[in-house]
């Protein structure tokens, strides 16, 4: 399914910019989403945890957007890495990612 995320900026604040990926299931609140990013050969990340789901029924069928804070991983690529260090400069806390067996 065709799911809608919407970043929104550490400890909360207005929409950042959107993104759609293509998801198996609908993810809840306190997942972790790794969105695949093109870097060279390397393989990298922007991360980020869910912090709720919106259902909006203005639409055939409705919609919803996940909305997510970007967070720290060992394997974020370095466009991510820049938006996290921006928001820590403004004071806001950036979660870091447990690291994983996978």
């Amino acid at each position: 399914m065709k799911t809608e995320f919407a970043v929104m900026p550490p400890g909360g604040g207005g929409i950042e910019y959107s993104f759609t990926l293509e998801t198996s299931a609908l993810p809840i609140t306190g997942d972790f989403i790794f969105k695949q990013e093109n870097e060279g050969n390397s393989l990298a990340y922007a991360t980020f945890i869910v912090i709720r789901r919106r259902f909006f029924s203005d639409q055939a069928g409705g919609r919803v957007v996940v909305e997510v804070e970007p967070a720290r991983s060992s394997k974020e690529s370095i466009a991510h890495r820049r938006l996290c260090i921006k928001y820590a400069s403004r004071g806001r806390q950036v979660q870091e990612l447990p690291d994983s067996g996978y």
